[in-house]
């Protein structure tokens, strides 16, 4: 009976620690998207640019990504006088970056590349905005990122990308993300930060610096919402009509 006893408040004591870390999960969750601006305003986004630069060495490149919710995501990078860019379509992508050994041509993307990409056509998904793009989400306890204490959080969406975020428990923007990437060289673990956070006149809080990104910090100038963006801008230059 004692044996039974004990395994009943082992069971209890389990139970009650994950559902509280549950909801300490859920509840760093809600308390982010009201900081950024709240739901209600993200969904009101449906095209995003951005515009901004960095500096390596002396040198500029300047950055602009152009995103149409669900649809495309651009990237257009320009260094050293020459123009790269990757694009990911909820069908298609194709990277060109001739600043890169191996990348100086057109090159689609692989399929399974594309399909595990995909979270990122969800414009509210890149903020951690979405609930429901987040899949599951475990609250892994606290730790600090520049001398600020946060919340340290595990993400794994629907395609089994796995994510670590770190959200300032003081204001709960989120200020780092750890991802694993596939690269030529094989998985890598990147770290990117993010900062300077404004609220933009449609209601939604965004960073305006992200560093990690290169090595360096990239600083947009320039974030338009909800401007008309065409089709082609979502195809290879060569094939753009």
């Amino acid at each position: 009976m004692q044996i039974i006893k004990r395994g009943l408040v082992t069971t209890v004591f389990l139970c009650a620690a994950w559902a509280a870390q549950a909801q300490s999960a859920a509840d760093v969750v809600q308390k982010h998207i009201n900081a950024i601006g709240g739901l209600k305003n993200w969904e009101k986004v449906s095209t995003l640019k951005m515009t901004g630069s960095m500096s390596i060495q002396g040198a500029e490149i300047l950055f602009t990504q152009t995103q149409v919710q669900g649809k495309g995501l651009r990237v257009d990078i320009s260094a050293m006088g020459m123009k790269g860019y990757s694009i990911l379509t909820n069908k298609e992508g194709w990277v060109y970056m001739p600043f890169q050994p191996g990348m100086e041509q057109v090159t689609p993307l692989p399929e399974d590349q594309v399909m595990g990409s995909q979270g990122k056509l969800n414009i509210k998904n890149a903020y951690l905005a979405d609930t429901a793009a987040m899949g599951k989400v475990e609250y892994l306890g606290k730790d600090t990122v520049n001398k600020a204490v946060c919340h340290k959080l595990q993400l794994t969406d629907r395609y089994q990308n796995v994510q670590t975020a770190y959200i300032d428990a003081a204001n709960y923007y989120l200020v780092r993300t750890v991802a694993t990437i596939k690269t030529p060289d094989g998985d890598q673990e990147m770290a990117v930060n993010y900062g300077n956070f404004k609220k933009l006149p449609e209601g939604v809080v965004v960073p305006h610096t992200v560093s990690g990104m290169m090595g360096g910090d990239v600083v947009y100038s320039k974030i338009e919402i909800n401007k008309p963006i065409p089709d082609t801008v979502f195809a290879p230059d060569e094939v753009k009509k």
